[in-house]
């Protein structure tokens, strides 16, 4: 059975349910609909910072046209780019290597010498991504691939066991955290 949003709903919801009154179901119920946005970012944030093998679930290609050596990356919100340096593959069309990371974008504008010459770098300022040659020249190839993690659709994650019980068990843990119990009546008053 595929994972729709009405049986991850359910599901999240038997272990969520058990001895609440109708109104706390019904707003429990709510919540996990509304929060499953949220469970699949941070499904994508734990997928992203766990091994290579599972990692690879959640990794894909995105393709960009670089312009004057920059792109915004803007027009992909489901990319992860925060997880690019540490996971991901930055590739050029025509450029043997994958590029290289340098973490701050100054450093970039700057070149410094001890850059290696076989290499062609990025870094980011914003949500742009900017390459240099070694020598500090905009690259004449325009075609940039990231292969990185991004965050799913509940439909992507439909079907990998896996990523379906992980998305449930982060559901769960975000409705009882969101939701406290109703706190017992005060016997002393009056």
């Amino acid at each position: 059975m595929s994972l729709t949003i009405d049986t991850y709903v359910e599901k999240v919801f038997q272990q969520v349910s058990r001895g609440l009154s109708q109104d706390t179901i019904n707003v429990r119920r709510a919540a996990i609909e509304a929060g499953l946005d949220l469970a699949l970012l941070e499904l994508a944030e734990e997928v992203s910072e766990s091994q290579p093998p599972y990692r690879t679930l959640l990794q894909k290609s995105f393709v960009f046209t670089l312009s004057s050596g920059q792109v915004s990356l803007a027009t992909e919100p489901t990319l992860m780019v925060d997880t690019i340096p540490a996971t991901g593959r930055v590739s050029l069309t025509g450029v043997t290597e994958d590029l290289q990371y340098v973490p701050h974008y100054q450093d970039l504008v700057k070149f410094p010498q001890s850059w290696a010459k076989d290499y062609t770098y990025y870094s980011f300022l914003g949500n742009t991504i900017y390459a240099r040659t070694s020598t500090g020249a905009v690259p004449t190839a325009t075609a940039l691939t990231i292969y990185s993690s991004y965050i799913p659709t509940l439909s992507e994650v439909s079907g990998v066991r896996r990523l379906e019980n992980h998305l449930i068990k982060i559901g769960v843990a975000l409705v009882t955290s969101s939701i406290s119990p109703t706190p017992p009546a005060n016997p002393g008053a009056a």
